[in-house]
């Protein structure tokens, strides 16, 4: 078996400059400075390579590298589709400017780039001021990305879906011209963060205080919420799961210090509505930092998993003194 990890190795040069995003991938622009890679890391005993060691049968020497670029890090993510190719979803250009969108890349199982994707393996496809958040593969082997979608004329922001078929081409039959952008809330930055598929073909996306439901066409779900949208208990979304019963779990990243608040779990029920009957009235301090540790505490969750029997699992960091930053409960 063989887990896919992302690695991103910036130079002491450019970390503090990380703040801003910029782009992760250019075609025909390689400059020193910002590497991002794939890696693959054997997680059996096989003796053929030690559990925990880079697969250097992937790739060159286990690392698939794409374009170095510029001198700042952003966003990329992975999936992998049920054949073994993984698909990368990173920035085409400088977010903040409209040469800018979405760069997708499909590699083989071995890591090589696979040539009946797109053109030799890569897909570029332009959205003014879009960095993607999110991946995943649909059963059809249609591939749907979620973004933040850059910051408008009134310094508001919103949600960004764009949706490819299983060759890389942009599936027309979604939003208009394969994309679609929401502004939940013109004059505030929503920022996107995460991105789920329901059984069902419907797509959940979260980010900042909103989470909404879109059809399988990209248009709002209007049964869902408030016109497709419902407000978060909390600000800074960060990661989001379906249960089996399609209830849906958001997990928060942000925390108030001054008020001794935690990061937050959030239990929507499958209409949007808060789920009431999950911890207090619909929310739990994260089991990650163990309930309040005072105002020197910052406790942030950035992923949640569902297990078979129901329960979850979380992870994220806790700043605080009497325990280690990296926390992982259930």
């Amino acid at each position: 078996m063989k887990e896919v990890i992302c690695l991103k190795c910036v130079p002491n040069s450019g970390r503090q400059n990380q703040s801003r995003l910029r782009s992760l991938f250019r075609p025909n622009a390689l400059k020193s400075g910002l590497f991002i890679c794939i890696a693959v890391l054997s997680v059996t005993g096989m003796t053929w390579a030690q559990a925990g060691q880079l697969d250097t049968t992937f790739a060159t020497k286990g690392i698939f590298l794409l374009n170095s670029i510029g001198q700042q890090g952003g966003s990329t993510r992975v999936a992998l589709q049920t054949d073994g190719k993984i698909v990368v979803a990173a920035p085409s250009g400088d977010p903040q400017q409209s040469n800018n969108g979405i760069a997708l890349v499909r590699l083989n199982t071995n890591g090589t780039p696979d040539a009946s994707f797109g053109t030799a393996g890569v897909v570029v496809f332009g959205v003014d001021r879009t960095v993607p958040v999110g991946v995943a593969i649909q059963p059809d082997a249609k591939i749907v990305v979620g973004s933040t979608s850059g910051a408008n004329a009134d310094g508001g922001g919103g949600f960004a879906l764009a949706r490819f078929n299983s060759n890389g081409s942009v599936d027309n039959s979604f939003g208009t011209g394969g994309h679609v952008d929401i502004l939940p809330f013109p004059f505030e930055m929503v920022l996107g963060a995460a991105l789920a598929l329901q059984p069902d073909g419907k797509i959940l996306m979260t980010g900042s205080n909103a989470l909404a439901r879109f059809d399988s066409n990209g248009q709002l779900d209007t049964s869902f919420g408030t016109g497709g949208l419902s407000v978060l208990p909390f600000f800074g979304a960060a990661a989001i799961a379906v249960q089996s019963d399609g209830k849906i779990l958001i997990a928060s990243s942000s925390q108030v210090v001054s008020l001794n608040t935690d990061g937050i779990i959030a239990r929507f029920n499958p209409n949007g509505t808060p789920d009431k009957t999950f911890g207090l009235f619909g929310q739990v301090s994260s089991v990650a930092s163990g309930g309040f540790f005072g105002p020197s505490a910052v406790a942030a969750v950035s992923s949640i998993v569902l297990q078979a029997d129901g329960k979850f699992i979380v992870a994220g960091t806790l700043a605080s003194k009497l325990i280690n930053p990296l926390t992982l409960a259930t």
